[in-house]
């Protein structure tokens, strides 16, 4: 195997919570360098966030802490601004998740950093991004769920439901890091870094897809579409069973399964209330792994509901390796892998979020070393 496929890139990462951190999570994770910079007191907030695990840190930091170098550094401050210069002096990439104009007041925009390293790509993470009315709103996952339509969608007739999770932070942190290797791949032609910009809700916009083309084009005297069989259905042992019939081939058997299929049928979504309440019956009858037996074998796509727990003992989940346990202090910490499989690159998550400012002095001696960022940034060139 060869090394990590993204070795030799330096990251750094001044963003906070989620969205910001989930980008220098992966790139840690893919073999990149990543240099978490906090503000010096209480750090990142998701330091904090969730109960504690392994040596004292939250849940949440262990994870998307991971695999990076710690520093703190007060970017109001010039002499740790000046620190800050000469890593991104030497940096591919800095990401950062600030209001809008936090960093010009630093005197950190887009194109200050630039001066130092015209090959830097930065990623700026915002609520709701440029241009328009709520640029300057603060933005947070929550308020991006709301706003996208997102709530609106998952809910019931009790209201907007929101999920359960990060769910905008990590699909927005999906989205940047994209757009941040589509940077780098740029970079290789021009020999240029660029700024660019994700905001919390329109990537998850995007996920919703097809109900946002379908709602928007809000016709009401449009027929109705094609129902499909989908959702989660109780068994008689309390456990339960999450089945998705989307095409046409998994609605007849769906149909043939209850009987309610025809001859040249074209599947039993006619009446979904009709096929739900038989399916519920169905299930309702036998044990989970019975049914699950059942509608696999009917050729009906199905899986048991876990929870994390249950996902840890799972043969399937086992054998994949997608919960990982990560050295920790006093241990180690069950959590998600990396999720990718490549054929030659080899990674690995080598250990959880660090306490903060952990590996300050070594960092900022090694970037340091009596040259200025100017100095830096000619070395590069």
């Amino acid at each position: 195997m060869s090394g990590a496929a993204l070795d030799g890139l330096l990251v750094l990462d001044l963003s906070v919570i989620l969205a910001g951190p989930t980008v220098g999570r992966i790139f840690a994770d893919l073999g990149a360098r990543v240099v978490k910079v906090e503000r010096p007191g209480a750090g990142d907030p998701v330091r904090s966030m969730g109960r504690p695990v392994g040596d004292g840190g939250s849940a949440w930091w262990a994870y998307v802490g991971r695999n990076k170098e710690t520093v703190s550094l007060d970017l109001a401050d010039p002499t740790d601004r000046a620190h800050l210069l000469r890593l991104a002096a030497a940096a591919d990439v800095l990401v950062e998740s600030f209001r809008p104009g936090t960093m010009a007041g630093w005197g950190l925009d887009y194109d200050d950093l630039a001066a130092v390293n015209p090959r830097l790509v930065v990623a700026r993470i915002s609520g709701f991004g440029a241009g328009g009315p709520r640029e300057g709103w603060p933005g947070f996952g929550t308020l991006a769920e709301a706003y996208c339509g997102f709530a609106a969608l998952n809910g019931d007739a009790d209201g907007p439901r929101l999920p359960p999770t990060g769910l905008a932070d990590s699909v927005a942190g999906l989205q940047a890091t994209v757009a941040v290797l589509a940077a780098l791949h740029e970079r290789q032609r021009s020999g240029l870094g660029q700024l660019v910009e994700v905001n919390l809700y329109e990537p998850l916009l995007g996920v919703l897809g097809g109900h946002v083309v379908r709602d928007a084009a809000a016709d009401p005297d449009a027929p109705a579409a094609r129902g499909h069989v989908r959702g989660m259905f109780a068994a008689a042992d309390g456990g339960w069973v999450a089945l998705s019939a989307h095409s046409e081939a998994t609605g007849r058997a769906v149909a043939a399964l209850l009987g309610l299929a025809e001859p040249g049928d074209r599947g039993a979504v006619r009446d979904p209330a009709e096929v739900h309440d038989r399916l519920v019956a169905w299930i309702a009858s036998r044990p989970r792994e019975v049914a699950l037996a059942g509608l696999l074998a009917a050729g009906i796509p199905a899986v048991p509901v876990l929870t994390a727990a249950d996902l840890a003992a799972d043969p399937h989940a086992t054998a994949r390796g997608s919960l990982t346990a990560v050295p920790d202090g006093v241990g180690a910490v069950l959590m998600p892998g990396i999720g990718m499989d490549f054929s030659r690159s080899r990674h690995t998550v080598r250990h959880t979020g660090r306490p903060q400012h952990a590996d300050q002095e070594r960092v900022l001696a090694e970037f340091a070393a009596g040259r200025s960022p100017e100095q830096m940034a000619e070395a590069r060139r």
